[in-house]
């Protein structure tokens, strides 16, 4: 048995032997490389901006190596004046994401959403030792939780007539932002005609915000699978104020109901839970109205 072990161990040994041999630039990369800069937030906080406070303290910064795909290296946090440093051991391209994310961040659902962020490329070379990336300024974006107001958005129908959020004021209203280029969008669009097709009406509707570069995309879209509920073009994803900015969407499908008030009621919703939510509150409704 020890000797059967003992061999095991030898070949590991000569196979990492042979691996740092041919690894090309591992041994000149082995010395640190330090990154140093400094996160700004915006000297004003804009007027469409519903977060919490912004304490620079609370931002992370991550760095990711792009090797083809993006590696996780490195986290650390910021100083009180915006300063920061790290590490990494080897040359190659990376990406650098500094964010502050939302006060309940710690919950596994909310998990990715942040109220700050900005991001920077770079290419460090072998003979680097510290490179310094400058001033990383911070974008600002809505994170949106239920009992916030959902704010106005103003857009056009396939056929180019105006539309906003306050047209729809006294109605329950799901929003769905999507895109014909998302897989996962098409895939909810049964659940969304279900949905609509049991509560549409008077007091419910669905609005389907597209996010494509162009809207003869989702005319294209409509003409093959007709959905039946509002559809409005808001413009290219991540171009779009709305949608970035405003509403805070990382990725779509987003959909959220929206209160006849214009408050929100849900957001994220996705397979069964969309049919059951809107079930759940119009039967809650009805009741509180009997």
């Amino acid at each position: 048995m020890f000797q059967t072990i003992s061999r095991a161990l030898w070949l590991l040994m000569i196979a990492l032997f042979l691996l740092m041999a041919v690894s090309p630039g591992l041994a000149e990369d082995a010395e640190p490389i330090n990154l140093i800069g400094k996160a700004v937030l915006p000297e004003k906080t804009p007027d469409w901006f519903i977060g919490g406070e912004l304490d620079i303290t609370k931002a992370t910064v991550e760095i990711y190596r792009d090797n083809k795909e993006f590696l996780f290296v490195a986290r650390t946090r910021v100083e009180k004046d915006g300063s920061f440093s790290a590490s990494v051991d080897r040359k190659g391209k990376y990406y650098v994401s500094v964010s502050i994310p939302h006060k309940d961040a710690g919950k596994e659902e909310f998990d990715l959403m942040v109220w700050a962020y900005g991001d920077k490329d770079l290419r460090i070379k072998a003979e680097d030792r510290e490179i310094d990336l400058g001033t990383i300024k911070l974008s600002l974006q809505n994170v949106l939780m239920p009992g916030d107001k959902a704010p106005e958005w103003v857009g056009k129908t396939y056929d180019g007539a105006k539309i906003k959020l306050s047209d729809f004021r006294g109605k329950y209203v799901l929003l769905d932002f999507w895109a014909t280029w998302c897989g996962p969008c098409i895939a909810e669009k049964p659940n969304l005609k279900k949905t609509y097709k049991e509560f549409g009406g008077d007091r419910f509707e669905i609005v389907a915000l597209s996010l494509d570069d162009k809207v003869e995309e989702a005319i294209e879209f409509q003409k093959r699978k007709p959905s039946g509920y509002t559809l409005v073009h808001l413009g290219a994803a991540w171009e779009n104020e709305v949608a970035t900015r405003d509403y805070g969407i990382e990725g779509i499908p987003t959909i959220m109901l929206i209160a006849p008030d214009g408050t929100i009621i849900a957001r994220d919703l996705r397979g069964k839970s969309i049919y059951n939510t809107v079930k759940q509150v119009l039967e809650k409704s009805n009741q509180s109205t009997e």
